[in-house]
């Protein structure tokens, strides 16, 4: 077997920040990111890069059918 990277495929460079969000707007926040099938953080950007008329990350985009790596045993 080829030198595979095992786990996830990286996202790139990113930087990582706290946000808190009143309690009463937390579950349309995570409802709203299962139903596009995101994790939570990555809906987030996605609403933030829409609210300021930035590119989409190319990462929300990927194929999340396709298999990935498999962890180290």
């Amino acid at each position: 077997m080829a030198n595979q990277r095992r786990g996830p495929v990286p996202k790139g460079t990113r930087e990582q920040f706290t946000v808190r969000v009143p309690d009463d707007q937390m579950a349309l926040y995570r409802s709203e990111a299962s139903r596009r099938g995101l994790p939570l953080g990555d809906y987030i950007v996605l609403a933030l890069a829409k609210a300021h008329d930035l590119p989409e990350p190319e990462y929300l985009f990927r194929d999340r059918g396709a298999p990935t790596l498999p962890l180290a045993v």
